[in-house]
């Protein structure tokens, strides 16, 4: 096995490891987040667009994320704010302590290989170190977001339930439209032209009768 798909193998490994903790906040993109093109368009500006929005949401547990023009819209009191501010940094630094690990968990490969000796058992045991660490700093995270939601009015969170509905038709919008596409693909050559009609019947020819 070469260098280079042995770290990905590990980075990839490290990122399964510690995806279940957040894993609720992941179900679906945020409430204001712009509808992409098509999945390979996640690329250049799009990448750094959706970070901001996630970087910027509201993450409620169970709901996924409420983006930041919906955030705004929901004109939080000082003390709210205060709460959001503090959820917020709380999953700033989940992120920024997961990405340290991750590099962490290069740099003892490196090392590794650079001294032509590979141990499975310390990269195991550095992720799973940085996987208990993770579901602590996790489970903290999600009380401070849970403590936000208990903290907005019974009006804000009728907002919120507006905001999630109108995702979830975008949602399903988003796969209709998809299963359309698909739909229209079969239809469709190898060239994206129509298929072939049948073959005639016996008997009959391709061109019309004359007289």
């Amino acid at each position: 096995m070469t260098r280079f798909p042995l770290r990905v193998c590990v980075a990839a490994l490290a990122l399964a490891a510690g995806a279940g903790t957040t894993s609720a906040f992941a179900q679906s993109a945020p409430a204001d987040a712009p509808t992409a093109p098509a999945a390979h368009a996640w690329h250049h500006g799009s990448r750094h667009d959706m970070h901001k929005m996630w970087r910027d949401a509201m993450m409620i547990p169970g709901l996924g994320p409420i983006g930041k023009h919906q955030v705004q819209e929901l004109n939080l009191s000082a003390p709210q704010q205060a709460q959001f501010k503090q959820a917020r940094d709380a999953q700033r630094a989940l992120f920024e302590a997961r990405r340290d690990a991750m590099t962490r968990q290069h740099v003892l490969l490196d090392e590794q290989v650079a001294a032509g000796k590979l141990d499975p058992r310390a990269l195991e045991s550095t992720q799973e170190a940085s996987q208990q660490q993770f579901q602590t700093q996790a489970g903290q995270v999600r009380d401070k977001w849970l403590a936000v939601w208990d903290g907005l009015s019974d009006a804000q969170r009728t907002q919120v339930v507006g905001f999630v509905k109108a995702r979830e038709a975008k949602m399903q919008s988003m796969r209709e439209r998809h299963q359309e596409h698909k739909g229209g693909m079969g239809h469709m050559g190898h060239a994206g032209q129509p298929a072939a009609a049948p073959d005639a019947a016996p008997g009959t020819t391709g061109g019309s009768s004359s007289n």
